[in-house]
């Protein structure tokens, strides 16, 4: 079940930031370790009070999304631990209604796996703070807005959170083998394996 994030104009809701806990997945093993989402961005027009003076249309204000920044954080319980974070500068439609999606890669460390693996229980909990940096244009009708329209009113920028759970089957059996989880296990139980069977020489 996708989980959702409004963006947010004063307050106006202006788009949608959306993700599907089950379409993570991960790659690069223990060399180059990397967390993919895909971000599906949902930009809309707003209705503003007031209208056309010539036409009696109501009037639009629609913006474009510029850059979008990503911090993601481990989160169980009370304890919150800054884990990975990417930028990804969008290339939107200026006038007209705007839905598209970004795969998104986060790169993250075997300390932080390893972090994440020690205090998780069960589903892995974690929250993705997104800030985001957006231009407004002139007010318009309905039907204007869908030409483009390269003039700026101002720039603005907010962020708002989200917080995501992915099922403990996904992330043991999807995503943890392929950040070469499993290797590191095995090294670390050959290293332990070495470190025993020089101890019992000794003694």
């Amino acid at each position: 079940m996708s989980v959702k994030a409004d963006l947010k104009f004063n307050h106006f809701t202006i788009g949608h930031l959306r993700i599907d806990p089950l379409k993570f997945w991960g790659s690069g093993g223990t060399d180059f370790s990397q967390l993919y989402l895909p971000l599906e961005i949902l930009l809309r027009p707003i209705e503003i009070d007031e209208r056309d003076k010539n036409t009696n249309e109501k009037l639009y204000r629609h913006f474009t999304l510029i850059n979008l920044w990503i911090d993601m954080y481990f989160c169980p319980a009370s304890l919150e631990t800054f884990i990975s974070q990417t930028i990804t500068r969008p290339i939107l439609d200026r006038s007209k209604d705007w839905d598209s999606q970004l795969q998104l890669s986060l790169p993250i460390s075997m300390a932080s796996l390893n972090h994440i693996e020690k205090n998780r229980y069960g589903d892995i909990e974690l929250k993705f703070r997104f800030e985001y940096f957006f231009a407004s244009h002139p007010k318009r009708a309905r039907e204007a807005i869908n030409v483009p329209d390269p003039r700026i009113l101002d720039f603005y920028s907010n962020n708002s959170d989200m917080r995501v759970s992915i099922p403990k089957s996904h992330w043991v059996e999807k995503i943890l083998p392929s950040l070469g989880w499993g290797e590191i296990n095995l090294l670390k139980s050959r290293h332990l394996n070495k470190l025993s069977q020089k101890f019992t020489k000794r003694h």
